[in-house]
């Protein structure tokens, strides 16, 4: 029984030290096997998160699309915009691309150094105990130079992250600089606003739409704002 025991008491060790390797300077050595994120020798677990079409509905060169990974704490409410149903506190990254793809983010390498109409990060940012309702964090960092893979398989996705940037506090002074991100994601995210049909077969006929309507500025009460519609239209027109 006492060996039984000590080949327990060996296998639970080396399970402590692989998922928490350390470097020969005692930091943390990115875990790639697990859901999380690490700054500044620091480990943040991700317990879930989603995907977002975040760039409109009609016809465009690029479409934006928008991930959001947040830990345990934090907790989303589907019946609400993907960009207002979060609540809780907890540690959020929120990642923002564009793409040419209108079905989905198309997979492969992103980066900040890509130009425009290319598979390009826009921004990544991190918050540490972060409350969306208030917007507090302890921890604010953005971002500035990053690559990201992207792969989906069976309807998992697989999401590596490699960034440099900065962090700020709540007045959004930089207080640290050359702050190394890794982030790793690998499961199924649930995707909102997705498009369904190629806007490219859209029947949407500029020379049909009376743009008479306008803003009455002398008498601002009375004028109809057209909400999402308008929005859908002044992009297809972009």
């Amino acid at each position: 029984m006492r060996v039984f025991k000590f080949l327990i008491q060996l296998i639970i060790l080396s399970l402590l030290l692989t998922t928490c390797s350390k470097d020969e300077n005692g930091d943390i050595v990115p875990d790639l096997t697990k859901n999380a994120f690490y700054i500044n020798n620091n480990e943040y677990l991700i317990k879930d998160g989603l995907v977002a079409n975040s760039g409109g509905e009609g016809l465009q060169d690029n479409y934006d699309y928008i991930f959001i990974l947040y830990s345990s704490g934090i907790s989303f409410d589907t019946n609400y915009a993907f960009y207002e149903g979060l609540s809780g506190v907890g540690d959020v990254i929120i990642i923002e691309i564009t793409t040419k793809s209108w079905d989905g983010p198309k997979l492969g390498a992103y980066s900040t150094d890509n130009e425009e109409g290319e598979q390009r990060i826009e921004d990544i940012m991190c918050f540490i105990n972060y409350n969306p309702e208030t917007w507090a964090s302890s921890n604010m960092y953005y971002f500035s130079s990053a690559t990201m893979e992207l792969w989906k398989e069976e309807g998992e996705y697989e999401i590596t992250i490699n960034a440099l940037g900065e962090e700020f506090n709540q007045n959004d002074e930089i207080i640290d600089y050359n702050v190394q991100l890794v982030a790793n994601y690998n499961g199924i995210l649930p995707e909102y606003d997705f498009l369904i049909e190629d806007p490219a077969d859209s029947k949407f006929d500029a020379d049909t739409i009376n743009f008479t309507i306008g803003i009455d500025y002398a008498h601002p009460e009375n004028t109809l704002f057209l909400g999402k519609n308008l929005i859908s239209v002044m992009r297809i027109l972009k």
